[in-house]
């Protein structure tokens, strides 16, 4: 299927600046998310705000998208694309502010070459280390971890309340919250994401991660580089 959008910066720039009560959109998930991957964009974005822009996209094709904290939202687009697919747009969009994009569950995050490197190894690593250990633990702990729930929030939150969170979703306690430096972020929505999936898209935006507890109760966070114990 063919969908055509012209983004101009008039769209682009449509909305309220600062949403504290944003409603979780409706999202695509699983074959949903994969065919709008696919979907063709034709669009011009004219100095249009890197931030609203992606906005528009997250909107019109109903995924959700993850910018960094770490690449400027304010950073202008100037860009043509004609019958592109959706994944090969963003990506496009990415580059032209010197940023990746890699597909993480049902969210497409953007971010520094040095993290979209990092994010597959650690999401794999983080959920192969829980499968193996969790063999050890009761049933109700290994069917906690098993969930993919939504994690919904709001222009000016932080991420430490964030992690703690998210983490409470699947009965995890954290250790280490004190490594999650201040800061307030813009809203954002992750759909139907997995515990490592999830955990990893906040934690890698400060060059964090995070190591299981023994007995599977909860986290430590720890620095992205840090070796293995």
């Amino acid at each position: 299927m063919h969908i055509g959008i012209l983004l101009s910066t008039a769209i682009a720039l449509s909305g309220p600046a600062v949403q504290l009560k944003r409603p979780a959109p409706r999202l695509n998930t699983s074959r949903a998310f994969q065919r709008a991957l696919t979907e063709k964009v034709t669009a011009n974005f004219l100095d249009a705000p890197l931030r609203r822009g992606l906005a528009g996209i997250s909107a019109k094709w109903k995924v959700a998208i993850l910018l960094d904290r770490r690449v400027d939202p304010t950073r202008k687009i100037t860009l043509s694309l004609k019958e592109t697919p959706l994944k090969d747009a963003i990506a496009a969009i990415a580059k032209s502010v010197s940023a990746r994009t890699a597909i993480v569950g049902n969210t497409i995050y953007i971010g520094p070459a040095s993290a979209v490197a990092a994010l597959d190894d650690v999401i794999e690593k983080r959920g192969a280390e829980w499968r193996n250990a969790a063999k050890s633990w009761p049933r109700a702990r290994r069917r906690a971890l098993i969930a993919h729930p939504t994690l919904h929030w709001n222009d000016l939150d932080r991420p430490r309340d964030l992690v703690k969170e998210f983490a409470a979703k699947f009965g995890l306690t954290v250790d280490g919250l004190d490594k999650v430096p201040h800061d307030l972020w813009a809203g954002a929505t992750f759909p139907a994401c997995s515990v490592s999936q999830g955990l990893s898209l906040l934690l890698v935006q400060f060059d964090l991660t995070f190591r299981w507890k023994p007995d599977g109760s909860g986290i430590e966070i720890v620095p992205l580089a840090a070796p293995k114990k």
